[in-house]
């Protein structure tokens, strides 16, 4: 008997192939995936897919991992969060510009 793949591990699955692989960023991802995926949802429908746009995310996400400082923002969740959403804002911004696709996407 096959156990079926849950929504939430198949998205998290994809944001792996997005992000990349590495151990550190493996790890960010897993505990991250439920923020990014509901901040994908909440921005669908203004013009990306809820993937594009958790492509996105996850590129706003390792760019907060990489430019986070304790001293100057505090908690790294909030930080993280907040680089996220502005990511995919600001490729709703510029939808004119290329979109990421995710992995076996047509």
């Amino acid at each position: 008997m096959t156990e079926s793949i849950g929504t939430d591990a198949l998205a998290h699955i994809d944001l792996l192939a997005l992000c990349g692989n590495d151990e550190e960023t493996t790890i960010l991802v897993q505990r991250l995936v439920g923020m990014i995926d509901d901040l994908a949802r909440k921005h669908a429908g203004n013009g990306l897919s809820v993937p594009s746009l958790a492509a996105h995310g996850c590129v706003g996400l390792v760019h907060a991992s990489e430019t986070f400082d304790a001293a100057r923002d505090g908690d790294f969740i909030a930080h993280a969060a907040r680089e996220t959403e502005n990511a995919m804002l600001d490729a709703l911004n510029n939808r004119h510009a290329a979109v990421i696709q995710p992995p076996n996407s047509p």
